[in-house]
């Protein structure tokens, strides 16, 4: 995956110079070595990486899986443990530790690229959240309107988009909750001269923007937050109403 982070802890440096080239031919982005586990745990929470390649084995007072426990316990990050060593007390306090993988050198290219991408794909999301009860009865109402309407939490992720909403960004409602909606509809910043003038019958309109859809095409248009603004009559959600440039928008 692109611009994906990894954090590598290994305490021999030829090592983490190999295990550095491998994942800049795979396509991953470095954000820190670490040698020791205390450097880990610092490196871990400064750079934030998406992932941490573990050596088992590193020098000091603290192992990859005691650091390893630290990391996890304060930050969400999968954990893959790298190791020359596989013996059973080894595995056992490894797996209690629950990683995502286990991998024994030397190991392959691909089983390293393989375990990394499995990861990624088994990290959960974002949670989802509950749709207040207001906000319930109001989409009930807007399911089959003709312009495409998103619904938004707190937090500015979709958690409902409508019909037409779905036949524009070519995306089921499964597959695009959880998303920042304005990743997903991009208004340009607004002119000061024309600022004036912006709401509209359906809320406060925005200037000019942009939705991208599944496929990569871009479709210009307009928006407006309904129930004035981006808090409106339902505590708690966003409504965000979008139409076509050519559309009968206000």
């Amino acid at each position: 995956m692109a611009d994906k982070k990894i954090l590598i802890v290994e305490d021999n440096a030829i090592i983490a110079m190999e295990t550095i080239e491998r994942l800049k031919r795979l396509g991953y982005l470095i954000s820190g070595v670490a040698a020791t586990g205390h450097d880990a745990i610092s490196l871990a929470a400064s750079a934030r990486p998406d992932l941490v390649l573990m050596d088992i084995n590193l020098k000091g007072d603290m192992d990859g899986i005691e650091a390893a426990q630290e990391i996890v316990s304060a930050h969400p990050i999968p954990v893959i443990y790298l190791t020359a060593y596989s013996d059973e007390e080894t595995l056992k306090r490894a797996m209690a530790s629950r990683p995502i993988k286990y991998l024994v050198k030397p190991y392959r290219e691909r089983d390293l690229y393989t375990s990394i991408e499995e990861a990624f794909r088994n990290q959960p999301g974002p949670p989802v959240p509950e749709i207040p009860a207001m906000a319930r009865r109001f989409i009930d109402c807007i399911t089959d309107c003709g312009d495409a309407i998103f619904v938004a939490g707190q937090d500015g992720r979709i958690i409902f988009q409508n019909q037409k909403a779905g036949l524009l960004t070519g995306l089921t409602l499964d597959e695009i909750r959880g998303r920042i909606l304005t990743e997903v509809v991009s208004v340009s910043a607004p002119d000061p001269e024309k600022k004036k003038g912006l709401s509209g019958a359906r809320g406060v309109q925005t200037p000019p923007c942009t939705l991208q859809s599944a496929g990569g095409k871009t479709i210009p248009g307009c928006a407006a937050w309904i129930g004035g603004g981006r808090e409106p009559h339902v505590p708690g959600v966003a409504f965000m109403v979008f139409w076509e440039k050519d559309g009968d928008g206000p």
